[in-house]
């Protein structure tokens, strides 16, 4: 979901009417753990604060709790603001924890991680706890590795002797 905030009630966090908001459909920080919203299996408990599921996207107003809200970039529209999130996040959340099993102290390896997909990876797999590597081919992309997150970075480009790690 995204739109513009029409009211804020008690707890807005700062948030006024008339700011452009994006829904966090699915990362969950206060509980200390991470989770694909859409995924609850058999004998899992019910995962907090999930806004996937919340009813009224399409609807002209929906109530929503302020801390779920990031700012919507001005040369975005609503829909092209509300994608990326929904689709991204869920999906790789779902692969990477549920289908991988990635977990706190998992070793989690991403190559090309300056990539639009990589860098969503390396933030969910830091935020489920994992020690990420990463591989990339200049300093600035393994500069964006760092600032990520990645625990161990290797410039592939600064690699010499092997002719398979060098460009």
């Amino acid at each position: 979901m995204a739109g513009e905030i029409a009211a804020v009630g008690d707890g807005g966090l700062g948030w006024a009417a008339g700011q452009r908001v994006v829904v966090d459909p699915g990362i969950n920080r206060g509980a200390g753990r991470v989770h694909a919203p859409a995924e609850v299996g058999v004998g899992q408990p019910r995962l907090p604060h999930s806004r996937e599921h919340v009813r009224g996207g399409a609807a002209e107003y929906v109530a929503v709790p302020a801390e779920t809200w990031r700012r919507c970039h001005d040369g975005l529209d609503f829909p092209q603001a509300a994608a990326p999130l929904l689709a991204g996040l869920t999906g790789l959340a779902h692969a990477w924890i549920h289908r991988a099993g990635l977990q706190a102290a998992s070793p989690f390896s991403s190559s090309a991680p300056a990539a639009a997909v990589n860098t969503l990876s390396i933030q969910i797999a830091k935020l489920a706890g994992a020690v990420v590597f990463a591989v990339a081919s200049s300093e600035e992309k393994a500069a964006r590795a760092r600032s990520l997150g990645a625990d161990v970075v290797i410039d592939r480009s600064q690699v010499t002797g092997c002719g398979r790690c060098s460009s």
